[in-house]
């Protein structure tokens, strides 16, 4: 039984009974029209035309009427004079305001410019003065040997005192663990300032040119309780002894515990 289309008037065969619309008109995706097939016959809002358009809001035929819509009317004149009138007084409007704010803007330009200026200043004086500090002399941590620093933070003359100082701590802190005693970050200097460069066991002087030599008087650091005895690394434990006291003393208890660390 065949069934006219409802769109285009031709006779097809229904599939279903309540079909309404042939192949070719209906779309088997949206189940609504074929949008290549949905044609409307309109006309030209300005020239009257008929056209025929996909768009249902479509209401000039071409570009030109669209541009030209509206021109023709009785009140566009007046209508386009009022527009430039409020366009003039808008921009009048914001002429003035930008003229009351004007001395405002010079004011945070200028106080930009000047922070700029002080910020750039400042920059400039911390770089001189971390100049300063590594163009001044150093002394070595390890060997007491003075030095012109590189860096700022450098407090090695050389790679190859950091690496012994390196070596040396880690092994003493190393045997402390071993034996489950207290650690503490020790620096050798500060135990050798805090005994005023003497040794402590016999009481001879132990310059700080010496550190690191083979002289007798070398100031070394000695645990009082001897690490392999279970003696804790920490500054109340360390003290300062010359390098005979040091070799002589070898696995024993010697010294006074320091009070005060």
């Amino acid at each position: 039984m065949l069934k006219p289309c409802q769109y285009c008037g031709e006779d097809f065969a229904p599939p279903t009974l309540n079909a309404r619309y042939c192949p070719d008109c209906r779309c088997p995706r949206r189940g609504g029209l074929n949008p290549r097939k949905r044609w409307r016959t309109k006309n030209c809002k300005h020239c009257g035309v008929e056209f025929q358009t996909k768009r249902r809001e479509t209401k000039f035929c071409s570009l030109s009427c669209t541009g030209h819509y509206g021109t023709s009317s009785p009140g566009y004149a007046e209508w386009r004079a009022r527009k430039r009138l409020e366009i003039e007084a808008r921009e009048e409007e914001v002429r003035k305001r930008r003229a009351e704010e004007r001395p405002l803007r010079l004011e945070r330009a200028v106080y930009r410019y000047w922070t700029r200026r002080q910020g750039i200043f400042e920059r400039i004086a911390s770089l001189q003065e971390k100049r300063r500090l590594l163009q001044t002399p150093k002394e070595c941590l390890e060997c007491g040997g003075v030095f012109t620093a590189s860096l700022a933070r450098k407090v090695y003359c050389s790679t190859e005192c950091n690496t012994r100082n390196k070596r040396r701590r880690h092994k003493q802190v190393r045997r402390a663990r071993l034996k489950g005693s207290r650690v503490e970050d020790v620096s050798a200097f500060r135990v050798f300032e805090r005994d005023a460069w003497r040794c402590q066991l016999c009481l001879v002087k132990t310059p700080r040119k010496l550190r690191g030599t083979l002289k007798d008087n070398a100031p070394e650091l000695d645990h009082i309780i001897p690490l392999s005895r279970g003696g804790e690394h920490s500054y109340r434990n360390t003290q300062c002894a010359c390098r005979k006291c040091n070799g002589d003393k070898g696995n024993e208890i010697r010294g006074q515990i320091p009070m005060f660390a």
